[in-house]
């Protein structure tokens, strides 16, 4: 692949965030909710480069706890190189990341998705049942 190196890949096809963001030191995204809770539940810090305002919350949420950094909205011209070796250069932001995992790490996505699910068809059959 023309942008590959040892210690970055680019994938034109999916990737799973899950095992990814396992093997990698540092999880740099647009900071949308699935990347960054993978990455975050794997114990490593974001560089979110947010593209749209809810990813500019998320990226906000994620700088005030220490768990990685994200791009001014206001700069012209971002050192991203900057913000990365700021990342890897204090060991804080790794250790917050440990840290974040450890405490959900009884965390199973699959389990959320049928409890949102439940929840749903919860509400659903309320609501059929008001109009009955």
């Amino acid at each position: 692949m023309k942008y590959q190196a040892r210690n970055l890949v680019l994938s034109v096809e999916p990737v799973r965030m899950t095992l990814a963001s396992r093997e990698s030191d540092l999880v740099i995204c647009h900071g949308g909710h699935g990347t960054t809770a993978a990455s975050l539940l794997a114990g490593r810090p974001v560089l979110a480069v947010h593209r749209h305002v809810e990813q500019l919350l998320l990226a906000q949420n994620i700088v005030s706890r220490g768990l990685g950094k994200t791009v001014n909205p206001d700069s012209k011209a971002p050192s991203y190189k900057q913000m990365v070796r700021e990342i890897f250069s204090d060991s804080g932001f790794a250790e917050r990341a440990r840290a974040f995992a450890a405490k959900y790490s009884d965390f199973d996505l699959t389990k959320q998705t049928q409890l949102i699910a439940a929840r749903c068809e919860e509400i659903l059959a309320g609501a059929i049942q008001c109009k009955a």
